[in-house]
């Protein structure tokens, strides 16, 4: 069960959006979903919690961050990995929860929010992000 103090913390982390659908939440209305399900050996630390709405939590049940996912549309699944990007480039996601969140979530979604500048000091951040998010190098992008 998701304490009061981690659900404010994943309020924040989120910017009171819901992680899956990015629909606004009221601080009172935030359901913690876990990222690795209970049933798949996931534990109830804040390290594997997202805030999420009350009807992506109850869609999701207990499939995977994967599964979920796999199962959006492509614009959905297109907005999801660009949140998510975001939320990791403005310091919010660690780069651990990032790294799950975005298993499966094709790089070009993410790519477009991870590296959308050319100018050279934020180019340097972006890239450095990229390769924390995907283990690798994304200089032919740019």
């Amino acid at each position: 069960m998701c304490s009061t103090q981690q659900k404010n913390y994943l309020y924040r982390e989120t910017e009171g959006r819901c992680i899956y659908c990015g629909a606004i939440i009221c601080p009172d209305d935030v359901t913690c979903d876990h990222i690795v399900p209970r049933a798949c050996g996931g534990d109830n630390s804040v390290r594997n919690y997202v805030a999420c709405c009350r009807e992506c939590n109850e869609a999701k049940g207990h499939l995977s961050v994967s599964e979920f996912v796999a199962g959006m549309s492509e614009r959905r699944r297109r907005k999801y990995g660009e949140r998510v990007a975001d939320l990791v480039r403005k310091g919010y996601l660690s780069g651990e929860k990032s790294k799950i969140l975005l298993g499966d979530v094709p790089r070009e979604h993410v790519l477009s929010k991870v590296i959308p500048s050319a100018a050279p000091v934020r180019r340097s951040a972006d890239m450095a992000l990229a390769k924390a998010l995907f283990g690798m190098e994304f200089s032919s992008y740019l």
